[in-house]
């Protein structure tokens, strides 16, 4: 960041150029950077804790404070309850500040058929540049965030292993899930003549897991051992609010066959290893209730697969859920004390200078007063 930040602070806000080509070059001249953590910190608890920390390399010594508001958004189904902004001040040399929400969640399933539904966590901060800069009054910088938490579709019937024989022949083979309707208390001669049936795997949330990560099925893991030459099906739902269009984003080892609503809308007979979105399927969801059925076959070492449900641009779709059966929907129920442990009244906190960067970094610690993140 130059010394002399603010002259060029100035020549930006007076030039031609449109407002996001000012707003991406004052951002890098004031060495703005922005970060989003979400974290549970309790495994016991019904709350997720989001924090927002922001920082400028650029001196804010003097009258150069820097004013600013971050406010949180989330989709649908998810829902803030009580305040969603808070104010900081970025002063000093290095300057900081953080925001801390508290999201409430209930941290075991309430209901046996209830999964986590995915949420972008969105952001905006909207600074107010120091009046030093003679860039004008009220001259203002704003930065959106976007932070993709429990990503991908969390909760799967799955039936397997069946014996599907060499790799290059057992996407053809056709098996009961197939081609019958779903029930839940079905049996199947599986692999080596042993019954199966249609088994539970849902997300869970523990101490310390990365909420950005996808809900991967590794099928060792799963089934307890290593299978060889073998053909598994998973079943879900996705409840759309109104007709629409989305992508199946989907990543398997090896081939798989995707279904929505009884049609063939994706076909990959191919021995692969795993990748995150190795296919990506575009579809049309019809209001209501969608079932998605796939086939994962398997020749031989690792055998996994994980999908997501998203729009085109890759990100969640506001009011889409899934759920594990198709006859109720059965979100997590939010906590009754998802407010635990907030004090109330001003939920602004103190401002301390810490260590960090340098030591004249100032941090703002804001604990909003019941402000809680819950499924609907």
């Amino acid at each position: 960041v130059p010394a002399d930040w603010h002259r060029f602070i100035s020549a930006v806000s007076n030039s031609g150029a449109d407002d996001n080509a000012k707003r991406k070059a004052m951002i890098e001249l004031l060495g703005l950077v922005a970060d989003i953590n979400v974290t549970q910190p309790d495994p016991n608890s019904p709350t997720l804790n989001a924090e927002l920390s922001i920082g400028v390399t650029a001196s804010m010594s003097g009258s150069d404070a820097m004013d600013g508001v971050a406010t949180i958004r989330v989709d649908a189904p998810w829902k803030i309850e009580g305040q969603t902004s808070a104010s900081f001040r970025l002063q000093g040399e290095r300057a900081s500040a953080s925001s801390a929400w508290r999201i409430g969640l209930a941290s075991t399933m309430k209901d046996a058929d209830a999964v986590w539904q995915t949420s972008a966590i969105r952001i905006d901060v909207n600074l107010t540049l120091p009046t030093s800069t003679g860039a004008g009054n009220a001259q203002r910088v704003s930065l959106q965030m976007n932070h993709v938490v429990l990503p991908s579709i969390n909760g799967w019937w799955i039936a397997g292993p069946f014996d599907g024989g060499p790799l290059s022949e057992s996407l053809a083979k056709v098996f009961p899930p197939e081609t019958a309707p779903f029930d839940a208390d079905a049996k199947f001669k599986g692999r080596d003549g042993k019954e199966i049936g249609w088994r539970k795997r849902v997300r869970e949330i523990h101490k310390g897991d990365n909420l950005t990560h996808e809900f991967f099925t590794d099928f060792d893991e799963f089934y307890g051992h290593r299978v060889h030459d073998a053909v598994m099906y998973a079943v879900t739902w996705i409840e759309a609010p109104a007709d629409m269009d989305a992508v199946i984003a989907i990543g398997s080892d090896d081939g798989l066959v995707v279904w929505l609503n009884g049609e063939e809308v994706h076909r990959k007979d191919i021995g692969r290893a795993y990748t995150s979105k190795q296919d990506r399927v575009r579809v049309r969801l019809k209001k209501g209730v969608n079932e998605l059925r796939l086939k994962v076959n398997q020749g031989g070492g690792d055998w996994a697969f994980a999908a997501h449900i998203e729009g085109a641009d890759g990100q969640p779709l506001p009011g889409v859920r899934v759920r594990m059966d198709a006859g109720k929907s059965s979100p997590p129920v939010l906590a009754k004390s998802c407010n635990r442990g907030i004090a109330p009244g001003n939920p602004i906190g103190t401002q301390r200078r810490t260590g960090g960067r340098s030591a004249r970094a100032i941090s703002l610690y804001w604990r909003p007063d019941r402000a809680c993140f819950s499924q609907q």
